[in-house]
Order: structure tokens, then sequence, then C-alpha cells
């Protein structure tokens, strides 16, 4: 965190030697101070225990800036800076403000990490510790050294260097001790950066399957997902400007590889016809990437769906095929089924850079969108889903009981996966009992007060990739088919979770164009410009109708017996429209006859031949007649069998037969025309 700050070095040396007088650094195991009895330099970084929610009005009375909020076993506390009037402030509202860091010119501080498994670095080579408390390291230290934490595979989430909402505690339940304490890592504790107003958890959401979500989860293809891995983990070339290029690394100080993994990006967004932003967060470091499809109807209400684009080691080669190849490539595949079709809502599709670096991009990205009011509804953060080494199919998804619509995403994201027959197992996870929650950008929109969750592989049940940060991090290590059902899953949640897709309805009526009457049972194609195609029936009425995404389209209509008919750039708008067809009879068709020669039954058989609607069967004792309604021996209609059978049990002696192929408008083919002759007649007999 980079604040202004410019003390005289007498004074920092001196409020320094106070400090470490009143055992404030590190791990040390000392109550915080009630007070500061020295004036300190003009900035300093201030631990404030939360022991209820009278003591945060308290604070924010102060109307003093908060930088994190962390709820830990210990007890909640925000972190400020402040001066020495701010100092007096605290502490004349009852609080117990205690200085972590006398002189904070030029510091950048990290909350930092260490998964399970990993060993416990010697903190005190990258920098200086702060405070201890279970889960988490306070630390103040170079981004240089930050970057080498990240590389022994610790994960880093930097202080906001903007201050932060705030959230109020879920109980008045005063913390038994506020000592702080160095300790073994447990999962007990997570970072809070929420709203500054009382919010209410709400109950649980209910997803009912959606056709049209239906097909947009069916576009979701193992084909699409690994090709998109192979790009970006480096197997198969990106094409950038017009040339290939293939990715060692998506380090984001790797220079050429992460600029070309960025323009790369930002291309296929604006082919796919996305508004792209590259949001330059740093003039030194990579751009986050953000595509957007602007809503039509309410384009302030805003629904993000992303991951983080970079990745470690920071070698020469970094596949990062599950860190976060996988993540990447299902935001893109989201970009292209999202951008097929018109949204009343505001969606953003963003690649993030400098995560591992502590959530940099993002971080920057969502304090920007606090500043300038933007309504950011949602956000569904994808990092790391491509590892399953064995069964449950577990998918985890950490959520924040605050700020209100967090958990509800998490819920939402739980019922697509029921209601769509996903084999999956999500399992939610809240971030006030498991930690791991906050190590992504998701953390960086709970910050600023925008609900979040982060949507992970089976972390907390371990199976985890065991090639996390590594060179081993390939696409071979991957499981196709359980990445590709919870990219199925997110697209679900996303169309869900945003509830703004435009649709209209689409209707009308068929009928017969020789006589006017309704046409029961015909079919309608309609396909839309992105070549997806829904269809329709009529009921008994020759009526149809049909809800779709608002779009133009393309229309056939087909019943049996008659010739289809097409319409072509019929616009749907959001309040409907009717589009009526008119079929002709197609034109009947003669069927190939045979008779089998007896004297008495005579048996006539033919196969059907569509479009023919009925065939009337007709006889006479002289050949070349002409079939009329005097001759006709009976009618068949369908449905028909086939092939087509008539016994003539009646009559002698030579018989012609014509059968006649009618069409819908019951028009006749030109008869097929057969014979019987009873030879065994004598003349004069």
């Amino acid at each position: 965190m980079n604040v202004l700050a410019h003390t005289a070095l007498a004074r920092r040396i001196a409020w320094l030697i106070l400090v470490l007088a009143c055992a404030c650094l590190g791990g040390s195991a000392s109550q915080p101070a009630s007070a500061a009895p020295l004036p300190p330099p003009e900035r300093v970084l201030v631990y404030v225990p939360l022991p209820s929610n009278d003591a945060l009005d308290s604070f924010v009375a102060t109307g003093l800036p908060a930088y994190a909020q962390v709820e830990a076993k210990s007890g909640t506390y925000l972190l400020t800076v402040t001066d020495a009037a701010g100092l007096r402030q605290l502490t004349a509202a009852g609080l117990a403000p205690r200085i972590l860091d006398a002189d904070i010119a030029g510091a950048t501080y990290y909350f930092a990490i260490v998964p399970p498994g990993r060993p416990q670095p010697h903190w005190l080579t990258f920098g200086t510790v702060l405070l201890q408390d279970n889960a988490q390291t306070l630390i103040r230290a170079t981004p240089a050294n930050a970057a080498i934490l990240a590389e022994q595979g610790v994960e880093l989430v930097q202080l906001s260097p903007a201050p932060i909402v705030i959230q109020w505690l879920q109980s008045d339940q005063a913390v038994v001790s506020t000592t702080i304490t160095a300790g073994p890592l447990v999962q007990e504790s997570h970072l809070v950066w929420l709203p500054l107003l009382l919010l209410l958890r709400n109950g649980s959401a209910t997803t009912t399957a959606d056709p049209l979500v239906q097909g947009m989860i069916d576009q979701v293809t193992t084909a699409a997902v690994q090709g998109y891995e192979a790009q970006l983990s480096g197997i198969t070339p990106i094409i950038v400007e017009g040339a290939a290029y293939t990715l060692p690394t998506r380090y984001t100080d790797s220079g050429a590889p992460i600029q070309k993994a960025t323009q790369y990006i930002g291309e296929h967004l604006a082919d796919l016809g996305l508004s792209v932003e590259f949001h330059q967060w740093n003039e030194t470091k990579p751009p986050n990437v953000i595509g957007q499809i602007t809503g039509e109807t309410a384009p302030g209400q805003i629904f993000v769906i992303g991951a983080h684009l970079d990745d470690m080691p920071s070698g020469l080669t970094a596949p990062g095929a599950d860190d976060n190849a996988s993540g990447s490539a299902a935001t893109l595949v989201a970009a292209d089924i999202l951008s097929q079709y018109e949204w009343g809502c505001t969606l953003r599709l963003a690649f993030w850079t400098g995560e591992e670096q502590g959530l940099l991009g993002s971080g920057a990205y969502a304090a920007r969108a606090k500043t300038n009011n933007e309504t950011i509804k949602g956000y569904l953060n994808l990092d790391m889903l491509g590892y399953n080494a064995a069964p449950p199919r577990n998918v985890d998804l950490y959520y924040q009981a605050t700020p209100s619509g967090s958990e509800q995403i998490a819920d939402i994201f739980m019922g697509v996966v029921s209601a769509y027959g996903l084999n999956l197992n999500p399992v939610k996870y809240d971030v006030a009992t498991y930690s791991t929650g906050r190590r992504s950008d998701n953390a960086s929109f709970w910050n600023q007060g925008y609900p979040a969750i982060l949507a992970i592989e089976d972390y907390e049940g371990r199976d985890f990739t065991p090639n996390y940060h590594t060179t081993n991090d390939t696409l071979s290590t991957l499981d196709m088919d359980y990445l590709t059902t919870i990219v199925k899953a997110s697209v679900g949640t996303f169309a869900h979770m945003s509830g703004c897709l435009l649709t209209g309805a689409l209707g009308g009526g068929v009928t017969a164009g020789h006589d006017g009457l309704a046409i029961a049972g015909a079919s309608i194609a309609i396909t839309d410009t992105h070549d997806l195609t829904y269809s329709a029936g009529t009921d008994g009425a020759g009526h149809f109708g049909r809800t779709l995404p608002a779009a133009t389209y393309d229309m056939t209509t087909s019943a049996y017996g008659y010739l289809p008919a097409t319409v072509t750039g019929v616009s749907l708008p959001t309040g409907g429209v009717t589009q009526d067809f008119v079929l002709q009879a197609a034109p009947p068709a003669a069927p190939q006859v045979s008779i089998s020669a007896a004297e008495a039954p005579v048996r006539l058989t033919w196969t059907h031949v569509p479009p023919n609607m009925t065939y009337t069967v007709h006889r006479a004792s002289e050949p070349y007649f002409t079939p009329a309604p005097g001759n006709q021996q009976t009618s068949l209609g369908v449905p028909l069998t086939d092939p087509i059978i008539y016994d003539d049990l009646t009559g002698s002696g030579n018989r012609f037969y014509a059968v006649v192929g009618n069409n819908a408008a019951g028009v006749g083919a030109p008869p097929d025309r057969v014979a019987v002759f009873n030879f065994t007649l004598q003349p004069g007999e």
C-alpha cells in the first residue's frame, strides 16, 4: 500500500523507539495498548480491535478510513492509517488502538497465507512481520520479496491501497481475548471487506431449469474448453495480430508473453462483438482485460464473471494449466456463448493480472468501480477448476454472509447443478470458518462491498492439485470432463444470477393455402444469426408459441403433405411478435401398384408415397377408363400402413383398376393402372 506520507527522519526514529518499547511489532503476545502516550509521525498503520458492533459504531463515528477488516479466531479488528489526532479520536471513542508500523512511507503490506502441506517461510528474510493471527501473517515487504514468497507457494492478499467499506459484526458477543500471538496455521480466520451498512442474510435461492439456459449449457463442449486450455498453457499457439505465438508463461512480469496473452484475450473478445477495456492498473504491469456486453434496458446493473490470467512460477516456463488457464478458459467459453444473446443488464467478462502478487489487478479494478459508484450486482470468480484425482466430484463454493447476495450466488450455483442434472457435488463454505475463500480475486470485490463467490476445485477435501505454482501444472494433469462440467455450471449460474436475458413471445398460426383451415402438427424451426435453432409446433387449432431470446430469426415451417415455407429476418422484440404461415399443398405422386391375379379376392398392394394424403381405388370392366366418383371402390387416408393393401372381394371376369394418389388439396396424381384377366372364362359361356 503506497500511502502518501512524508515525515522527518528524526520523528520516525523517535516513534519507532516508542513502538518497540510497547512491543507492538512481530509476534508479540502483548495486549494492545489503550492509548498512544507520545505524538506519532504524520501517518502510522494502526490496529483497532472490535469486540462488538458498538465498538464498530464508535470507529465509524471517528470518520477514519479502514483498509482491512479481519474476523479472526481471536476477534475482529480493523486496520487504519492515521496520525496523532486520529489516535486521540480513537482513544476518546473508547477504543484501544495499537500501532503496527510507525513508518509507512513507501510501504506495501500483504496478508500472507501458507497452504496446508507447505513449509513455513523464514518471514524475516522477506520483510517485517507486523502481526500473526492464526491463518494469516501481516508482513511489510517489497513487491520483489512478495513475488519470491509467491514463488514458494505462499498466497498473498495485498492490503487495499484505498479505503474499504465496512461490515457490521454478525453478533454482538465480545471476543474472549484480543491478544495477538504467533501460532500454527488453522482454518479459522478470514479477512472481511464489506459494506458500511447492516445487511441480513436472505434465504436460499431456488433454481428452476430454463430451456433457454439449457441451450447455453449444451453449447459448452470439452473440445472448446480443452482448445482454450491448450492455447493458454502453451501446447498450441494463439493467434495475436494475425500471427501464431506459443505462450511459454503468463507470469505477470514476464514481458512479451503476458503482453501477448492479454492482447489475444482482447482480440478474441472484440471479435465476438464485445467492447473491450485494457485496464492499466499499473503503468509497469500488464493490464486487466475486460469485455463488456452492454445492457439494453438496465445498463447500470452489472454482473461480472472472470478469472485471473496470470500464473506462476516466474521462470521461463509456466504452463499454469490449472492455475489458472482453467478459469480463463471457462471465461472464454462463457464469452463465446453469452455474446450470442441480448441482455437487459450489463455483463462483463474479466481476465485479471497481478493476482499471484496479491490480487493487484482485481483489487485496483474493484476499487475503481466503487469510486465510480458502479452497481456490481455479483461477481462469479473462477480459479483452479480442473484437478480431480478421485471421487466425489466436489467443487468448493466460498461465500461471505455479507454483502447481501454472496451466499445467494452460491445457492444459485448449487441449484443449477441440481436443476440441470450436472455431475458435480458443489459444497458451500463460509469464509468465517474457511479462510481459503479469501485468497482469490473475489476478495477484491468483497473488499468493496460487492457480492461475490469463489468456485474452485476441492481444496477443503484435499483433492487439490499437487502441482500448484510449479512447471508440472500441465494440461495432462487435469480431468477434462470434470472441468467441462464446472464450466457448464458456471455458464448456467451466470445466466441465472443475472436474470436479465431479454426474451419475447414469438407466436402465430399455420393454415392451408387451398382452404384456409388450420394445420395441426406443423413444425417450426427458428434459427438465429448465430445458427442456434429452436423448435415449436402447432396445436390442434394450428397455433404455435415460444418464448425466445430477443433476436433476429429465420423461420421455416413444415407439415406433412405441404411444401415448407421460410420467412427470414423476423425481428423478435421484448414485447413479442406474431408470424403466421400459409402452406401450399405439395404435388401428389402416383403410387406403383402390384396386383394379385386371382378371381376373388383381387389384392392390390403399393407403397405409400409422400406427400399423398389419401388414395382412391377405382374399378372398371374396360381398360383406360377415367377414374370418377361413379367407379370409386374406396378411399384410404392417413394414417396408412406401409405397404398399403386393398382386397376387392366382389366382381368376376376381366377387371381393370386405377389407384390415384391425392394431396392435401384433394388434387390427384395421374393414376397407376393395373388389370386382372379371367382366362378360365370361355366365349359363349
